[in-house]
């Protein structure tokens, strides 16, 4: 699905399962709310899916079925971090601990800190959190304020508390930015010293080494850009890469580069390009749901957006819960309808006993309980729809769309489930409903923009990314190439009632008649007022 901003009009395609164009009109956004304290706990947490079995770029498998005996060796299996930033833990350094996790199989690891890497307001970076909850031999030690001062003072600095520090305890120290790329070579060998790279590389001695240098010499490490270039061999001391570049997990998804493959190995466990799953004997219900909370009155654009999916979609069933009934002029024409059903529902303010205020909210919540409960398509009160969801689409176990995607940084995309589809019970939804338990009332778009892009990364056989293109909606064609319209804010001035929309001219006013159209109201004489 795709979602379109009417500032910058940039439409970016996304499909988590399938194809679907949804261009969401918003004239200005601004959260409504600010965190106060993102806290260290992860908003989407890995669990065992962090260390799995896996198969490298190579090829040399290490699924359970391959045989690992225990290995004596004279370098402690002890990793060290050095962390003298005070800045985000990235994906790229995520990466670095899995690839020592995989290649040298460590007893511990020592992540030493000045300063905690901070998680950013929106809680996208949360990877270190991540790796805490999920790897029980990662120990965080935070040093003293004066210890951080004499230790991160410079580099060279750097470069003598690690040579001291390995030469008392032994161990490996790794650099931040340094991502393995094949087994480490060199545990067993009775040599005093391995000094196979500088502070951005790794270095590794066995304990009570007295001969080690203290200049852990030029750098041997190779820039993942080169990694292409220059594939490790039995004979090649090149045993890693340095990232030294911001990269996201859509930079790796679907790359056909080497380092995409080896790290798509490391985050998923298989170097393979995701291909979505579907299945055309188990199609996604032809039934919708829309959520009215309240009781109120519903506008013009409810009605229309219902009536879109009644005969633009063509559901075989539309049912609209609530804790009350909708009111009005305009339910009083929907409710008439025979496929229309209403369905009484608890108001959903509650997810794993966090409590809402935001009917927004609410309506995450109701989302997650709907698509698990029954499936279908789920679209918000403000989506008129223009096509059909195709039936190659309704294939899969589920279908959203990235939403325009430049007001929570650091976040290089986010999903609107506002206009989505599923499977009942689908693993999307479940993770989806999950995610909740780490429930924001405090912004706006957390729970239901926010987080399913976290699951997205998770459920990767569900996930296909077509490209990201450039455009503005003057270069759609609605008609044709989008399925559905969300206008976030504000509702145009066209859906003030079925007069004004009638007499109408312009792009909202065509998508409003073709409604209409479809309906057999085009011609019937509009009311005046609504």
């Amino acid at each position: 699905m795709t979602f379109l901003c009417r500032r910058k009009l940039k439409v970016v395609v996304y499909f988590v399962v399938a194809t679907i164009l949804v261009v969401d009109i918003t004239q200005k956004f601004s959260p409504s709310y600010q965190v106060q304290d993102c806290g260290p706990k992860a908003s989407l947490t890995r669990a065992s899916e962090v260390v799995k079995p896996v198969v490298n770029p190579a090829g040399e498998s290490q699924s359970l079925d391959h045989v690992i005996y225990p290995e004596v060796t004279v370098v402690p299996r002890i990793v060290y971090y050095l962390w003298c930033d005070n800045k985000t833990f990235e994906f790229k350094h995520y990466l670095s601990v899995l690839s020592v996790v995989r290649f040298v199989r460590p007893d511990r690891i020592v992540f030493e800190y000045g300063a905690r890497p901070p998680i950013d307001r929106y809680m996208y970076n949360t990877w270190l959190a991540e790796l805490v909850d999920t790897l029980s031999y990662l120990e965080l030690q935070e040093m003293s304020s004066r210890r951080y001062a004499d230790v991160c003072r410079d580099e060279r600095s750097r470069r003598a508390y690690i040579v001291s520090k390995t030469r008392r305890d032994g161990g490996i120290f790794v650099g931040k930015n340094t991502i393995f790329t094949r087994e480490l070579r060199g545990l067993t060998e009775t040599s005093t010293t391995k000094l196979l790279s500088s502070y951005e590389g790794y270095f590794m001695s066995k304990s009570n080494n007295l001969d080690a240098k203290k200049d852990a010499g030029s750098s041997l490490c190779l820039r993942a850009s080169d990694y292409e270039s220059r594939k490790p061999n039995a004979s090649d001391v090149t045993t890693h890469v340095c990232e030294y570049r911001a990269i996201y997990p859509r930079d790796i998804m679907r790359g056909g580069d080497a380092f995409s493959s080896l790290a798509r190995s490391l985050f998923y466990g298989d170097a393979a390009a995701p291909t979505p799953r579907s299945d055309s004997q188990r199609l996604i219900p032809n039934i919708a749901h829309m959520l009215w909370i309240g009781g109120t009155r519903i506008d013009f654009l409810f009605y229309l957006s219902a009536l879109s999916l009644l005969y633009v979609v063509n559901v075989d069933r539309l049912f609209i819960h609530g804790d009350l009934p909708p009111s009005g002029h305009y339910w009083r024409r929907l409710e008439g309808q025979a496929r229309i059903t209403y369905v009484p529902c608890a108001k959903p303010n509650v997810a794993f006993g966090h409590l809402s205020g935001s009917k927004h909210h609410m309506s995450d919540i109701f989302r997650a309980q709907v698509m698990i409960k029954y499936g279908g398509i789920y679209s918000d009160v403000d989506v008129i729809w223009t096509r059909a969801p195709s039936v190659e689409m309704r294939s899969y176990e589920a279908v959203a769309s990235f939403d325009w995607a430049n007001a929570y940084y650091p976040y290089p995309n986010y999903i609107n489930l506002g206009v989505s589809l599923g499977q009942r019970g689908s693993r999307f939804w479940r993770l989806f409903h999950d995610s909740l338990k780490t429930f924001r009332d405090d912004i706006f778009g957390f729970n239901g923009l926010l987080q399913p892009y976290k699951v997205v990364l998770i459920v990767r056989e569900q996930a296909n990314r077509d490209a990201e293109v450039g455009e503005t909606f003057e270069s759609i064609d609605w008609r044709h190439e989008a399925h559905a319209v969300h206008w976030t804010w504000p509702t145009p001035a066209e859906f003030k009632n079925q007069e004004t929309l009638v007499n109408a001219t312009g792009t909202w006013a065509e998508i409003g008649q073709n409604v209409l159209r479809h309906a057999g109201l085009l011609d019937e004489k509009a009311e005046r007022g609504g």
